[in-house]
């Protein structure tokens, strides 16, 4: 009603994330496409980048491969630019998650686990935060790696239990 078009792609990022959390991928992919177009068109190229990543994790778990790809690297492409992180982490869960949903555990933990690394070095410790550590998890795993696996398993579940929280306890 104000007019002002700068507030949406934030808001549709919200609304697209609270979709794809709830499981209804049809809605999610239509707020993430909406707000990125805005976006776009308002010049805000980090909002840019963290739908992008949205709209890559909404096609990976609808199994777009070839759209989940593109968009996976159009927010890391943005995100490099523009510093996003949130992007990054988004554009790398979205890579990482549909990789391992195709079987290339390798090709998983090559995108999620210097993700895991930077954002224990950040001290970023919200499970929720973290929805692709499962992923990493079950990654190292189908590699063999499972003391790596445990490490991470045991400091998810220690936080799930520490702050309540009800996916990461089910993850884990």
């Amino acid at each position: 009603e104000a007019g002002d078009e700068s507030s949406l792609p934030l808001l549709l990022r919200y609304h697209a994330s609270a979709s794809w959390l709830a499981g209804d991928w049809e809605e999610a992919a239509r707020h993430a496409d909406e707000g990125y177009e805005i976006a776009l068109q308002t010049g805000q190229p980090s909002q840019q980048a963290v739908l992008a990543g949205m709209r890559a994790l909404v096609h990976a778990h609808r199994g777009r491969v070839r759209e989940a790809r593109e968009a996976g690297e159009e927010a890391l492409r943005l995100s490099s630019a523009t510093g996003a992180m949130f992007g990054t982490m988004l554009g790398l869960s979205a890579l990482g998650f549909l990789e391992l949903s195709l079987g290339n555990a390798a090709e998983a933990d090559a995108r999620l686990g210097p993700l895991v690394e930077r954002c224990e070095a950040a001290g970023l410790r919200e499970p929720g935060a973290l929805r692709f550590l499962p992923d990493e998890i079950e990654a190292l795993i189908a590699l063999g790696r499972l003391d790596e696996a445990q490490v991470l398993l045991d400091r998810l579940q220690r936080r799930a239990r520490k702050l309540r929280r009800a996916f990461a306890l089910a993850a884990s």
